[in-house]
């Protein structure tokens, strides 16, 4: 049986997965599509786009949602 900490550790990686893989999909459909608006684009104070396009979100010329979604998977797979 799991202990409980393995499965929020487990859960949290799940989630976070997801939302890193998705966050690096709009970082690549904002700079590829011109006309492509994310799901997240509520309003200026909440725009997934906006943190896709700023100049912290690339990391030796990767997207900091890919580096991520690289740690998640290292998370599960350990």
């Amino acid at each position: 049986m799991l202990r409980p900490i393995i499965v929020v550790i487990l859960a949290a990686s799940i989630a976070g997965l997801f939302l890193s893989a998705d966050l690096t999909y709009v970082h690549y459909k904002t700079f590829t599509d011109s006309d492509y608006h994310s799901i997240c684009e509520i309003s200026d104070a909440w725009n997934c786009q906006t943190v896709a396009i700023s100049e912290y979100s690339v990391f030796f010329r990767l997207p900091v949602s890919l580096w991520g979604l690289l740690v998640y998977l290292l998370y599960l797979y350990f």
